[in-house]
């Protein structure tokens, strides 16, 4: 896989570590494209990644959360699949959370599963990686963007 035809997108809502993971992203993809997109406005994650994909010059698109919660060396695991998928959907190891947190959780994520049929494990992940050709026009804006986006693959 070539790293010249990646595009790495980090949404953001002023988030702090946004340079980091920005450094980050260019020290261990040096060929990729990095784009920065800070939600300045409020708009949601699905505007930001989809202002990013118009930016974007790569033939693979990934994002991944730009508050640092996600080791961006996590999209070398995501590379390895994406020969045999379209879309490949990252795992975040929830830290341990509050009890109610994660029974919520829970119970959205068999929602989702349920509703659509999702063979995914956390529709709500930070790091995707994409075909740009599989990338549906009809994304929302907002937060329903993360479940779109899980549908689609």
């Amino acid at each position: 896989m070539q790293m010249n035809k990646l595009s790495i997108i980090l949404p953001s809502f002023n988030e702090p570590n946004i340079k980091q993971v920005e450094n980050d992203c260019k020290e261990l993809f040096p060929s990729a494209e990095v784009i920065v997109v800070n939600d300045r406005k409020g708009l949601g994650k699905g505007w930001a990644v989809r202002k990013g994909i118009k930016k974007a010059k790569g033939d693979l698109i990934a994002y991944i959360d730009g508050d640092g919660d996600i080791f961006v060396g996590e999209l070398f695991k995501l590379l390895r699949y994406i020969k045999e998928y379209d879309i490949v959907i990252g795992i975040k190891e929830h830290k341990k959370m509050p009890f109610k947190r994660a029974v919520v959780s829970a119970g959205y994520r068999f929602l989702i599963r349920l509703l659509f049929k999702l063979p995914v494990v956390d529709s709500q992940t930070g790091i995707k990686l994409f075909h740009r050709d599989t990338i549906p026009e009809f994304m929302t804006n907002g937060f329903a963007f993360v479940i779109n986006s899980s549908i689609v693959s």
